[in-house]
């Protein structure tokens, strides 16, 4: 099946029908959708500040709680990102800049992944103002650099031309 044909089967949904037939819930999911930001970059920006060596006043594990809100940031996004997608696929399914936030998306989903299953086990057995290895730094930087450019593809939506497929 083809993008514009999900696209349009999911405009066709009752989601994509009731997001734009009640005149309040494309903006709620507008508000959800900031917070959900929010909550993921702020846990994202203090998890791994600290695991690249800033704030090493902070507990090393205490830090890595914040994954919890961080994951319920990114659940807060991915819901309210399908009401946006299911109101106007036409403005989403035909865009470079959204095909290429999919793909960042999927780039720091298994970014985290890595970090959940290699790199917090050890961290775990890191003392509480150790510093983490090279390794680790580069899971944070590319985990800073992945969510900040899913915020700027974001941002670039209404603006960037539609691709030709």
């Amino acid at each position: 099946m083809e993008l514009m044909s999900i696209g349009r089967w999911m405009g066709q949904s009752w989601l994509g029908e009731a997001a734009r037939d009640l005149f309040w819930l494309f903006p709620a999911a507008e508000t959800v959708h900031f917070f959900g930001l929010c909550l993921l970059m702020g846990a994202m920006l203090l998890i791994d500040l600290r695991m690249l060596g800033f704030a090493r006043q902070l507990s090393i594990k205490k830090v890595q709680s914040f994954i919890t809100l961080a994951v319920v940031g990114f659940t807060l996004n991915f819901l309210s990102g399908i009401v946006f997608l299911c109101a106007y696929p036409e403005n989403y399914w035909p865009s470079t800049a959204f095909r290429f936030k999919l793909l960042a998306i999927c780039l720091g989903g298994a970014n985290a992944l890595w970090f959940k299953c290699a790199e917090a086990p050890r961290i775990e057995l890191m003392a509480d103002d150790a510093d983490t290895d090279t390794r680790t730094k580069f899971v944070a930087a590319l985990s800073l650099l992945v969510w900040v450019t899913v915020i700027i593809l974001g941002r670039l939506l209404p603006y960037v031309s539609k691709s030709t497929s």
